[in-house]
């Protein structure tokens, strides 16, 4: 067990390198970094270790050792600017310009300020060419917190580089380069010290994380604007992540803590993923390639679908796009939930259900689970928490080798293999080798025969026999070898 220290928060103008520091503090690229100001949306936030100690290259990561009493501390990163009139400004005669500015906008400036606001420690990043910081270095004083000034980029700052707008801050600043890892030493030492003033201090996150069993990965996927990230806030009862009605909100994949009946859930909310033909922006490719990475670490996939665009359509749309994420997850071993959203809006729900449920079936996958929710009035959630559990469940099953090959022996002799040639394929025993997903082997003679509808059929009464109807499996077919059949010794 080890001792969370508190939150901290990355502020600073865009494009002063908050996301290059994150991942430099993380240990690893948690966060998108690209030369455009405004790439990050969402308060990414990641639990960090703080050893004091220089970051180690990937390379040499496998022989250094982590300490697991080593305290943590929540690092979030942060998007935008934080506005000097706000909401939350302590300035009560300040004008509500905020008001003026777009629904993204006015989401990111409550989010920031809330997050600020819960904060223990706020890391200010400004850079030798940000001229005009103290406007903002000012509005974030007024929340009361530390405050740590942080000047990135310090490779780029030379003998002539005019350093009179960061001095003028009147806080002594940490000349650090987040691209190449030098002054983290003392950063990462400030930061300790700094956080263990008020380890005593009662606080509702202090405290000591106890090593709980393994966290059930979900990764929530699906096409843009069809309320992946309300879901998420829906789950975790606060506004986590930026939810707008512009499509392509969501740009990085963030990651939750969550717990449901004592398990406890690693939830990550992804971008929107679209048809490959319509993505061009490079920030979108990052995105989409972080989204689809997701599925590969993931242990179950929620697909959100919009249930009002399905609703008096011919499912072109939920074919082409949605059901090809279902099966990259499937075709990857994973659980695939299908969560059909908004559906306090259909009309005709049982026709919708009906339809839908037909339509999958026939498709490739046909042991998926789906379940309609309603994000923006948190309904139905139960439901598809349970049916994550349920398929984990599954995905975990081990089965006994004894009752495998009962079960095939009765399979057999009741449904024997079909005869191709002149002699009958015989089935001989199966055995399980491995889960997540399950993998089973069957043994046999002339396996090359075994038609394609018979393997489909024995799948079909494996999953009905051992109640794996939620869970993809995987069957390799293997030829026995005749031990009395000699090989023929060249002379």
């Amino acid at each position: 067990m080890c001792t969370r220290l508190g939150k901290v928060v990355i502020l600073g103008h865009p494009n002063v390198g908050k996301s290059a520091l994150f991942n430099r503090l993380a240990g690893k690229h948690a966060a998108i970094v690209f030369d455009s100001p405004g790439v990050t949306r969402d308060c990414h936030e990641l639990t960090v270790r703080i050893s004091g100690e220089e970051y180690v290259r990937r390379r040499r990561a496998r022989t250094q050792e982590v300490d697991p009493n080593e305290p943590v501390v929540t690092l979030v990163d942060m998007p935008g600017t934080l506005e000097v009139n706000a909401p939350g400004a302590t300035d009560k005669g300040a004008s509500t310009s905020i008001d003026a500015l777009a629904d993204l906008d006015v989401a990111i400036q409550r989010q920031i300020t809330k997050t600020v606001s819960d904060s223990d420690l706020i890391l200010f990043v400004t850079t030798g060419s940000d001229t005009a910081p103290e406007q903002m270095f000012n509005r974030a004083r007024t929340f009361g917190k530390e405050i740590i000034l942080v000047v990135n980029k310090s490779d780029l700052i030379s003998k002539k580089t005019d350093l009179g707008h960061v001095y003028v801050l009147g806080t002594d600043p940490v000349f650090v380069s987040a691209e190449h890892g030098t002054g983290m030493t003392e950063l990462r030492a400030l930061i300790k010290e700094s956080l263990q003033k008020k380890i005593n201090e009662p606080r509702p996150e202090s405290g000591e994380i106890e090593n709980a069993k393994e966290k059930v990965k979900v990764s929530i996927i699906g096409r843009p604007n069809v309320g992946k990230s309300t879901l998420v806030n829906a789950m975790l009862k606060r506004d986590a992540q930026i939810t707008a009605n512009a499509p392509g909100t969501t740009r990085d994949t963030v990651e939750y803590d969550y717990e449901y009946k004592n398990q406890q859930f690693l939830i990550a909310d992804t971008a929107g993923i679209r048809r490959s033909a319509k993505v061009d922006s490079p920030i979108e490719k990052i995105s989409v390639s972080r989204a689809t990475n997701s599925i590969n670490f993931a242990h179950v996939c929620v697909l959100v679908v919009d249930a009002v665009e399905l609703e008096g359509t011919d499912y072109h749309e939920f074919v082409q796009q949605d059901l090809l994420l279902a099966s990259r997850a499937e075709k990857e071993g994973r659980c695939v939930v299908i969560a059909l959203n908004k559906w306090d809006l259909v009309k005709n729900k049982r026709l919708l259900s009906l339809n839908v449920e037909e339509y999958v079936r026939h498709s490739n996958l046909k042991y998926v689970s789906i379940v309609s929710i309603s994000a923006q009035r948190s309904e139905g959630l139960s439901e598809l928490l349970n049916a994550i559990t349920n398929a984990v469940k599954e995905w975990d099953t081990r089965l006994p080798t004894a009752q495998l090959n009962k079960w095939l022996r009765d399979f057999v002799s009741k449904n024997p293999p079909p005869a191709t040639s002149m002699r009958r394929s015989k089935l001989k025993y199966i055995t399980q080798v491995g889960t997540r997903p399950i993998r089973f082997v069957i043994f046999g003679t002339k396996i090359d025969d075994v038609p394609k509808n018979y393997r489909q059929f024995l799948e079909n009464q494996i999953r009905q026999t051992f109640q794996l109807g939620k869970t993809p499996i995987r069957i390799s077919w293997r030829q026995q070898e005749n031990p009395f059949v000699k090989t023929r010794r060249s002379t």
